[in-house]
C-alpha cells in the first residue's frame, strides 16, 4: 500500500512550479510561492495526527486525506487547459497542503509490532516502499506530459487507493475482533 498511496502528490508538486513559471514568475519567486502549500501541509498533518491520537481512531483518519484530495483532483481535471492559472494554483496548493496519513500509518505499524526487532524491520520496509513509490511517481509522470492527462491518471489512482483502504480497513477490523475474541475466550 505504501507503494501507491503517496503517488498522487508527487507530480502535482512538480506542476506547481511549472504553473507558476507559466504565470511569469522567476525561479526564485516560484520557489517562494510554494511556501504556503508546505505550511498548510505541516498544519494539516499536525491537526490530523493530533485528532487521531485524541479520538484514538487511526483507520478513519487514514482515509481523510483521500477524501480531501479526490474532489480537488476532480476540480483540477474540470478546469480548461488554458487560462485560470490562479485557480489552478489555488487548487494545486490545496492538494499539496492536504494532510498525509504517513505519520499515523508509521505509528500504527510501530504499535502493532510487539517485538522491537520486528518493529525496526517493518518501519524500514514501510519507508523503503514509500520511497520506491515516490521514485516511481517521479519517473512515471515527466514534465513534458500535459497536466490534464496526469490529473485523470491521479483521480483513477485515488479511487483505487480508497478502495484498497476500505478493504484493508475491513481486514484490520476483522482481525482485531478475531484476536479480541480469542483473548477473551482464554
Amino acid at each position: 500500500m505504501a507503494l501507491i498511496i503517496y503517488m498522487g502528490k508527487s507530480p502535482v508538486s512538480q506542476y506547481l512550479v511549472l504553473n507558476l513559471r507559466q504565470l511569469g514568475f522567476t525561479r526564485f519567486e516560484s520557489t517562494v510561492l510554494t511556501i504556503p502549500s508546505d505550511f498548510l501541509r505541516t498544519v494539516t498533518v499536525l491537526a490530523l495526527t493530533w485528532s487521531s491520537g485524541h479520538f484514538k481512531e487511526k483507520v478513519f483518519h487514514c482515509i481523510i486525506p483521500g477524501c480531501i484530495e479526490i474532489p480537488l483532483f476532480a476540480a483540477l481535471l474540470i478546469l480548461p487547459p488554458h487560462g485560470y492559472s490562479w485557480v489552478r494554483f489555488a487548487i494545486i496548493t490545496l492538494i499539496i497542503g492536504s494532510p498525509s496519513s504517513h505519520p499515523i500509518m508509521a505509528s500504527w505499524i510501530s504499535v502493532n509490532s510487539f517485538d522491537p526487532k520486528k518493529r525496526g524491520i517493518t518501519i524500514a520496509l514501510f519507508g523503503t516502499f514509500h520511497e520506491i513509490g515516490s521514485i516511481a511517481a517521479a519517473r512515471k509522470f515527466s514534465s513534458d506530459m500535459e497536466l490534464r492527462r496526469v490529473t485523470a491518471d491521479l483521480v483513477a489512482k485515488k479511487f483505487t487507493e480508497m478502495m484498497t483502504s476500505r478493504t484493508t480497513i475491513r481486514e484490520t477490523r476483522f482481525s482485531y475482533l478475531y484476536v479480541q475474541s480469542l483473548s477473551w475466550a482464554f
